[in-house]
């Protein structure tokens, strides 16, 4: 074991030589990846070859979630409880909130509108994930709701614009 955390420590020395970053740095991104496969019910990678193989499975699942309601032939969508549409109702959770997913897409909206580079790289699979929850009580695979949301607020750090204050806070008091 202390073997394998020699190996990494002197992993992180080198892409500290090369990246010009602080080990800290290096270090809070090396987790944040970790957490990102943790996040899609892997485990972290153990190689560049791992971590393509991984990527290119969520890459797949993700094509497949792309189908959406009346996408499927013979498929018309009437609306349901939480969006509008022909018998849909209003458009707060059981909990009381907006929907997790408006919301995300309000996030992202703002960001992208704001930023040159768009929803920061370590913010956007908890950003993903979110888009994929309804209601703060919910679960993304093995994460609660709360955690995503935590774990999206923890790396919005750059997220500035119109709304954004107000976006950042309707998702605190989510989690309070």
């Amino acid at each position: 074991m202390s073997e394998n955390i020699f190996s990494q420590i002197e992993s992180w020395i080198r892409i500290v030589k090369d990246a010009n970053e602080s080990l800290a740095t290096v270090m809070r991104h090396d987790q944040d990846h970790d957490n990102w496969h943790r996040m899609h019910g892997d485990a972290p990678c153990t190689s560049e070859a791992d971590c393509a193989a991984k990527r290119a499975k969520y890459a797949e699942v993700k094509d497949e979630q792309a189908v959406t309601k009346g996408d499927l032939p013979g498929h018309e969508f009437h609306g349901n409880q939480y969006e509008a549409g022909e018998g849909g109702g209003g458009n707060l959770t059981p909990s009381g909130h907006r929907p997790l997913n408006e919301i995300a897409r309000d996030i992202e909206k703002v960001w992208n509108a704001n930023s040159k580079n768009g929803v920061h790289y370590t913010a956007k699979p908890y950003l993903d994930a979110l888009k994929q929850l309804h209601d703060i009580k919910d679960n993304y695979m093995f994460d609660s709701a709360k955690s995503v949301v935590n774990y999206l607020l923890s790396n919005m750090g750059t997220f500035r614009g119109e709304g954004a204050p107000a976006l950042k806070n309707e998702l605190k008091a989510l989690v309070k």
